[in-house]
């Protein structure tokens, strides 16, 4: 689970391009929401964005799958895997690049979903380092010397090892 101010969550729309955000709980007007993201049966998805006061669901209609987000201009869908808002999955490469939209990430999220996310082992380790990571990827973003570090001796070759083998697709 990983912790996110209203200011975090913007997401584009993908019929007319506005930027929107998740905005105050509508319930208690906290700015804080916690996400969680598990797998289910047959490799669907279970998302959740509650509110840190009361727990408010701001994707509480869609209990299995992609939830769907309204957008304020133009009123369409955008699901959430194709609005480019990132939650709760690559914290520490997000920490290292400084973005999840870098290059770099956009690689290793391929990779994942891609790879990873195909076997039983592979959710396992996706798993684990959903619960493990992210007060590391805090840490990391707080340090410099140590987000070089972590690009240079662990994202470099992990991104060597998830570049050839998305290259031998």
């Amino acid at each position: 689970m990983a912790t996110y101010s209203v200011e975090q969550l913007n997401w584009k729309c993908m019929v007319c391009g506005a930027t929107n955000n998740i905005g105050p709980c509508p319930n208690c007007g906290n700015r804080k929401y916690r996400s969680s993201h598990e797998y289910v049966s047959g490799g669907a998805e279970h998302w959740e964005l509650k509110c840190t006061e009361c727990g408010y669901d701001a994707f509480e209609n869609y209990v299995i799958g992609d939830p769907r987000l309204t957008c304020a201009k133009c009123g369409k869908f955008t699901p959430l895997s194709k609005s480019g808002l990132e939650l709760s999955r690559c914290f520490i490469a997000t920490a290292t690049y400084g973005s999840p939209y870098a290059r770099e990430v956009e690689i290793l999220r391929r990779y994942r979903d891609n790879y990873l996310q195909c076997s039983v082992l592979g959710q396992y380790v996706i798993r684990l380092y959903e619960l493990l990571s992210p007060p590391l990827a805090n840490w990391i973003a707080q340090r410099p010397r140590w987000r070089q570090f972590v690009r240079e001796f662990i994202m470099s070759p992990l991104l060597g090892i998830a570049q050839r083998q998305i290259r031998g697709e």
